[in-house]
């Protein structure tokens, strides 16, 4: 969907197209410290672009660009994150524009909410990216295969926290922690693809969290009401790389913190506690 700009999206637009090889950026969501809307939540651009007051201090965007490969788009990622324009925060998500072209034309529910559902901030594709317009289409027959891999991600979670409680209790709080991590690694994906279809390529926690954060507006109020939990993801991330290596620094209390959280997100983010009970 393309539309006039205000002159603050032009700006961070223009910045993001000038990292190399940028084909296409959508806009997918934007947040505030309280709310998250993303087109994959109900979200109505013109509902709160044009609101007075509407200050959002991140944007969710969706990135095409020409080269292949998890290197080139781990490059492009960092160059996007360490944007900072009009002190909006910059998320993106990026995939080469041949897979996303592909799958656009298999009729994929993800590309397809991205293809007419978002904002199209910049475009230097000269050529169509879609063979069909009737293929894109979105449809309800992709969501049945969605939900099943969602339930997957859920169930392994809940699993590997079934293992921190039980290394907890005998106080091995390395392991604890390689497992704890996991736990929160196949919960934040089964969030992200339960709603978008989608499967982000990272392992990075903060990465993850600050995704699923527009797409379950839920998290939104989590950040603000628990505003240690980022810093205490940071600090499972580094113990979980420290365990790996047979030393580990993360104090009980840390853990406890984030997987009490992890719990309470299975428990009360939208669609979550289905999948979970649904797939006991």
């Amino acid at each position: 969907m393309k539309r006039h700009l205000p002159e603050h999206q032009k700006v961070i637009a223009n910045a993001i197209a000038r990292a190399a090889g940028i084909c296409k950026v959508y806009l997918l969501g934007v947040a505030t410290e309280l709310q998250s809307y993303s087109i994959f939540s109900h979200w109505a651009y013109t509902d709160i672009n044009y609101k007075p007051g509407f200050n959002p201090n991140a944007c969710f965007v969706f990135v095409l660009i020409d080269a292949e490969g998890p290197r080139s788009i781990h490059v492009v990622r960092e160059k996007i994150e360490r944007l900072s324009l009009h002190n909006v925060t910059i998320i993106p998500w990026v995939m080469s524009r041949i897979k996303f072209r592909q799958l656009l034309n298999s009729g994929d529910y993800f590309a397809n909410c991205v293809h007419n559902n978002s904002l199209l901030w910049h475009d230097a594709m000269p050529e169509a990216l879609i063979n069909n317009e009737e293929q894109t289409n979105r449809s309800d027959t992709h969501l049945k295969p969605i939900h099943e891999e969602a339930i997957a991600f859920a169930q392994r979670a809940y699993s590997f926290m079934a293992g921190v409680e039980l290394y907890m209790g005998r106080k091995e709080y390395a392991l604890a922690a390689l497992l704890l991590h996991q736990s929160a690694e196949q919960l934040f994906t089964a969030l992200i693809f339960a709603q978008t279809g989608y499967r982000p390529q990272s392992h990075n926690l903060e990465r993850l969290y600050q995704y699923a954060r527009f797409i379950c507006p839920a998290l939104a109020v989590v950040q603000h009401e628990t505003p240690e939990f980022i810093p205490q993801l940071l600090q499972l991330t580094k113990a979980y790389l420290e365990s790996r290596y047979g030393s580990c620094q993360v104090t009980q209390f840390t853990l406890q913190a984030v997987a009490g959280r992890l719990y309470q997100l299975h428990l009360t983010v939208t669609g979550t506690a289905s999948i979970v009970h649904n797939a006991a």
